[in-house]
Parts: structure tokens; sequence; C-alpha cells
């Protein structure tokens, strides 16, 4: 009988055994180049970093803390995740941030939020330099302590404490629908001084009261001004439907002046006068 397995058991032997020295070279040659190894991994992390970045801002430095965040060319810098950008008194936060410290420009995108002092605004992206402490934030909510409240397509940050709000409203109730509202095409305001509006609709709830081209309100309620009140309605079994306004004049320190009309659909026109004053602390009048 033949012995048929021997030269096919040799024939293998022969053929696998000046290959493997090959193959084992070949595998050593792909670990230094395929995309993922140790030693790639450790070029990406001379970039990638969770250090917080300090950047130069003038005589200041912009402290960025982030999930990623890097340098790139000669100016530019990249963070992403979680990114909290702290210069001076002002907290910058978003999902992603690209910056320049030679024109100390910013952007950022996603989970945007604001914060310095009194004033705080959230959105989906903002545009913002840092030298002049002026941008732009983009579909934005915010509050300007205490109590006053502004929701707008674009609030731009004019000042230290200046804003614009382009398309949105105003208000001081924290309701999701505010008891109460101005919508306006244009407003700018100072914080906890007053606002001047453009375009004005007044609004209960979302009905539509009245619209004035040009309106100035307080934004604050802790000082006296002169002007208009907010608009209110009642009904009455006896009376009907009522609309009040009033407009309140001040008269120095310690005096003032209350000026009400009030129309009821079933008697009429109806009007008050109400005089304050406090000549001393323990006087009044």
């Amino acid at each position: 009988m033949r012995k048929t397995h021997v030269p096919t058991s040799t024939k293998i032997s022969l053929v696998l055994g000046p290959i493997s020295p090959l193959l084992a070279v070949l595998f050593w040659l792909c670990g230094l180049l395929i995309p993922g190894s140790a030693q790639s991994r450790e070029v990406a992390g001379e970039s990638d970093t969770t250090t917080p970045l300090n950047i130069p801002a003038g005589d200041d430095v912009v402290i960025i803390q982030a999930d990623e965040q890097h340098r790139f060319g000669k100016h530019d810098y990249h963070a992403k995740g979680n990114v909290e950008m702290r210069y001076q008194d002002m907290l910058l936060k978003a999902d992603e941030v690209w910056g320049n410290d030679e024109t100390q420009d910013v952007e950022g995108e996603g989970n945007v939020s604001f914060e310095q002092a009194q004033q705080h605004v959230s959105g989906k992206k903002f545009k913002f330099n840092l030298a002049s402490r002026t941008g732009v934030f983009y579909d934005a909510k915010g509050r300007a302590n205490p109590g006053f409240i502004f929701e707008a397509r674009e609030v731009e940050k004019l000042d230290e404490d200046k804003y614009r709000v382009k398309n949105g409203f105003v208000t001081a109730c924290e309701d999701q629908v505010p008891k109460w509202s101005f919508t306006v095409r244009d407003a700018v305001f100072r914080v906890d001084r007053r606002v001047t509006m453009k375009h004005t609709f007044f609004r209960i709830k979302n009905i539509p009261i009245f619209f004035s081209p040009y309106l100035v309100a307080p934004t604050s309620d802790n000082k006296r001004q002169t002007g208009f009140l907010i608009p209110s309605t009642g009904n009455s079994t006896r009376r009907g439907r009522s609309v009040t306004e009033a407009f309140f004049l001040t008269l120095g320190r310690s005096a003032d002046l209350l000026a009400v009309a009030e129309y009821f659909s079933l008697r009429g026109m109806a009007g008050e006068l109400k005089y304050e004053a406090r000549p001393s602390e323990a006087g009044r009048a």
C-alpha cells in the first residue's frame, strides 16, 4: 500500500516554514502603521487634554476647562464637552467653543449659558468678544435680577449691563405663559433701570390688549418712577366689562400722585385721583 499522506504533510511544513517569519515582520509593521495603535494615541494625546487652558487676554487670562481641548495654529484654540470659560467676573458655558487669542473672539454652540453678576442668559449659540465684553446670543432667554425676564431670537449684549432684545418679549412673570408681557420688535434695557421698547404689543396671557410704537417701562419695582402703569381688565355683574389704566407721577422724594381712568361697558367712564405725601418720617398725608 502507498503512503499517500507523507508527501502531503511534508509539503505543508515546507510552505509554512519560510512564511512565518515574514508574517511576523508584517504584523510588527502594521502595529506601527494602523490608526488607533498605542503610539498613535500617544501623539493625539499631546493636543487633546483635560488640563485647563490658560489663554492670554490683555492683562488678564481666560481659563478654559473641558472634556477635550487643544490649541492649533498660532492663535486659535478649540474646546469640546462641558466647556467652561472664566474671564474676570464672566462665566460662559457651551458644548463646544472655538476662539482666537489675538482678536479675543469666541464662538460657542449647544446648551449655551452666560453669567455675570445679576445677568443670566441661555441659548443655542453665541458670538462674543472678550475684550469689549459684548456679543450676541441666539434663540436666547434670560433674566436680569431682580425680576426682569426676556426671551428673543437674538439677545445682544451692548455694554456692561446693557442689552438689546430683538423679536421677543419682556416680562416680570416667571410663568411658562406669562400673565402679562410686552412683545417687541426691538427693545433696549439696562439692568435695574428701564427698558425702551419699539413696535410693542401689551399682552395678557397670549391675548394682545393694545399696541404702541414706542414705550418705556422700568425693569425693577424698587424705585419710584413717573410713567403709565400696566393696564388691567375685569368683569362685574353690575358694571360689565372694565378696562383700567393709571398714570403715576412722582412729586419729589416724598410725594406722588396717581391718576386712574376706568371704562365700564354698562356704566361708562370713571376716574380717581390719589395723592400721597410724607413730609416727615413720622407723618403721612
